[in-house]
């Protein structure tokens, strides 16, 4: 009776831990085509100002100061 030996079949390649090579790695950042969304999306619009309309006047106090 023959010892069977430890690797019964040498034709079989061994497995290589990253059986396809071929497949690139994936990156972090799968479409780098793809601009970053700042914080801002829209630079465009104004930033609204704590006093929207400044063309209205401000009511005084006394609104009608002409009247004695």
């Amino acid at each position: 009776t023959p010892v069977t030996p430890e690797n019964p079949e040498p034709e079989t390649p061994v497995t290589p831990e990253n059986p396809e090579p071929e497949t690139p790695v994936t990156p972090e950042n799968p479409e780098p085509e793809t601009p970053v969304t700042p914080e801002n999306p829209e630079p465009e619009t104004p930033v609204t100002p704590e006093n929207p309309e400044p063309e209205t006047p401000v009511t005084p106090e006394n609104p009608e100061p002409e009247t004695p």
